[in-house]
């Protein structure tokens, strides 16, 4: 359980790299999407530098032998992409008001690709990797009129707020899933398979004493399928791959204030897919 102990101790270390541009395309609800390819392997991020705002369909590649995340950060004021990598890195427990939002692709293990669907705002972004022995940063810029954009339509639902998961229309198999922060901090979503007899309150237990016999997790991290990490409002379409059992829903960012990670607040629901 190291990363998930590493995710309670580092706010942002979950969801981290991200990169977008390309060209147009048709969208799933008949609009223009932006097709949005990314590599990403231990060397670093292949990306370009800008990208059209509104719609885009955002794919990660990884290439490499380890995991790689996607997540795009988008940032106000003078701050570059270093100024985010150092936050990201750090051993600060508060995130600025200068990072504002961003989305992006989960973990992608090594050979994956995974792409979601998300509206992209105008403005500068730093682009992430953390999962490289080096952590990596690069700049990018959306620039333009997102205009009327809207996400094409999804099979399932899963929203997030304090402190807490509402899912409905999950199954087992590949979801088609609309993600979407209706609260005011940041979050994300990390699914993990659980025991018959799996509670939210053994999952905090586990995570405060890491005894091995209160394990409520049946695949450890190899079954962990997640999320990129969204701010208060914004919303993608992304796809989760889900058996037949029960998962612990959680969520291990802070608050932008500091403190515990949401999971320690209670953000752990356990959901049954059949």
């Amino acid at each position: 359980m190291t990363l998930r102990t590493a995710l309670a101790a580092n706010m942002l270390a979950a969801a981290l790299i991200f990169a977008a541009c390309g060209d147009d395309d048709d969208g799933a609800d008949g609009g223009s999407a932006a097709t949005v390819s990314i590599t990403a392997d231990e060397q670093g991020i292949s990306a370009p530098e800008s990208v059209d705002a509104g719609l885009a369909e955002i794919t990660l590649e990884n290439t490499g032998e380890e995991n790689h995340e996607a997540q795009l950060i988008r940032v106000e004021g003078n701050h570059t992409h270093e100024d985010v990598l150092e936050l990201l890195t750090g051993e600060g427990s508060q995130i600025p008001d200068w990072l504002v939002g961003g989305g992006g692709v989960g973990t992608a293990e090594a050979g994956e690709t995974r792409t979601v669907t998300q509206v992209l705002e105008p403005g500068s972004y730093a682009v992430i990797d953390t999962g490289a022995e080096e952590p990596q940063s690069a700049p990018l810029e959306v620039t333009g009129d997102p205009a009327d954009a809207e996400l094409p339509d999804a099979e399932a639902t899963v929203t997030a707020s304090e402190y807490t998961f509402d899912a409905s229309g999950l199954k087992s198999g590949t979801n088609t899933l609309l993600f979407e922060n209706a609260g005011e901090e940041l979050h994300h979503l990390i699914a993990s398979p659980v025991k018959d007899d799996a509670t939210p309150e053994k999952v905090l237990k586990f995570f405060e004493t890491e005894e091995k016999s209160a394990d409520p997790f049946t695949e450890g991290e190899e079954g962990d399928v997640e999320t990129a990490v969204l701010a208060d409002g914004e919303a993608q379409v992304t796809e989760l791959e889900l058996a037949s059992g029960k998962y612990a829903f959680m969520c291990f960012i802070p608050d932008r204030a500091g403190g515990p990670p949401h999971a320690a607040k209670g953000m752990i629901t356990i959901e049954e897919i059949q």
